[in-house]
């Protein structure tokens, strides 16, 4: 559950499907796998503790965890080297609101929670780099790209996981004639090689917590006004 109140499963968005794996029951293959018995906020402040300023953290859902681990330990934040998010609106274009995206309007108060204790050391860059849904869209795959990588034209294994897992994605994409959007592998690759990143702004973030169409939007200080005196918090 988010940091305030409950989960609203209306709130998800239906390109990753009814189960957040496409819809194809493919969560049936980590049946296998033991489920640990410490929370995730735990686990993450003593990783922190044992590799302090070597962590690097990437994140494609929403920030609950990090909220948690910065508020049960106020020094966790600093003990992380980087957070890469997939995750915020940098326009307004939400899709899991009319102005926000799924991760941060899934848990508003946790995205503000880490927006507002990873911040940069002094004299340094940004910790946070947000991939956004814009991102996105504006770096589409085109179909005939993609398609090579699943059946018929891959009929690998790998392949074949890969097309049930986007099922309810390609339908989605496909249907509104547009390419292909690998939102959580663009800021996996953004994280394992931030060098492919060719334009970014550093800009300060907060997000929206009371508004009734912006609950969980981003707002960002492009034109140094609104929020001054405040560093930029964030790479984009």
């Amino acid at each position: 559950d988010p940091m305030v109140g409950s989960f609203n499963p209306s709130m998800c968005w239906k390109g990753h499907g009814s189960d957040g794996m496409g819809g194809q029951q493919l969560s049936e293959l980590g049946e296998g796998v033991d489920i640990q018995q410490e929370c995730a906020a735990f686990a993450l402040i003593q990783l922190a503790n044992k590799f302090p300023g070597d962590l690097e953290i990437l994140a494609l859902g929403p920030l609950t965890n990090l909220a948690l681990a910065a508020k049960l330990d106020p020094s966790f934040p600093s003990k992380i080297k980087h957070v890469t998010a997939m995750g915020g609106c940098t326009h307004a274009k939400g899709n899991s609101s009319a102005m926000a995206e799924f991760n941060f309007h899934a848990d508003p108060e946790a995205a503000h929670a880490v927006m507002h204790n990873f911040l940069p050391e002094k004299g340094g860059g940004p910790r946070i780099t947000l991939v956004t849904w814009e991102c996105t869209f504006d770096h589409v795959l085109p179909f005939d790209f993609f398609d090579s990588l699943t059946p018929p034209r891959n009929p690998s294994e790998h392949g074949i996981f890969l097309a049930k897992l986007t099922t309810e994605l390609i339908k989605i994409t496909k249907d509104a004639g547009m390419g292909f959007l690998p939102c959580d592998a663009y800021a996996s690759a953004v994280c394992e090689k931030p060098d492919i990143v060719t334009k970014s702004s550093d800009l300060k973030c907060d997000i929206e917590l009371a508004g009734l169409l912006s609950r969980g939007a981003c707002a960002f200080q492009w034109y140094k006004t609104g929020m001054e005196g405040e560093e930029a918090n964030v790479r984009v």
